[in-house]
């Protein structure tokens, strides 16, 4: 919900609180609680849907979306959510496994991605090389 809450600031200038997008996009499937109590989730088709009919984004789910297609949807002003391990925080190194952790990719230069940072109005960057994503 927090890259979807960066989206629609960057979209809009403003977002509503986490938990009204996590209400909404459960209406739609995007999490399910079970009879134990525990809540199973983020399942992306029902959040494509529930972002494309709550809040007009163009939205398309791609399981296995490679890294080097990024620079190009970024381009053409796509907003990326990509699903990366979290040592994408440390650049230098290689990513040791799949993703886990969301992420918003903005844009690209010169081979970095830019990731918005929730909060801050700010981006950071990581090599691509070092990255996995699906969206």
């Amino acid at each position: 919900m927090a890259c979807l809450q960066m989206a629609l600031d960057h979209r809009d200038g403003h977002a509503q609180p986490l938990l009204e997008l996590l209400y909404g996009c459960r209406a739609y499937g995007g999490y399910v609680e079970h009879d134990d109590g525990r809540i199973k989730g983020l399942y992306y088709a029902p959040f494509a849907d529930y972002v494309r009919a709550a809040h007009g984004l163009h939205a398309e789910v791609h399981p296995h979306l490679a890294v080097a297609d990024l620079p190009g949807l970024l381009a053409d002003g796509h907003l990326v959510m990509a699903s990366v391990h979290k040592e994408i925080r440390r650049p230098e190194l290689p990513a040791p496994g799949r993703g886990g952790h969301l992420v918003l990719l903005t844009g690209h230069d010169h081979g970095l991605m830019r990731a918005y940072l929730r909060g801050t109005r700010r981006c950071s960057t990581a090599r691509p090389q070092n990255a996995s994503a699906s969206t």
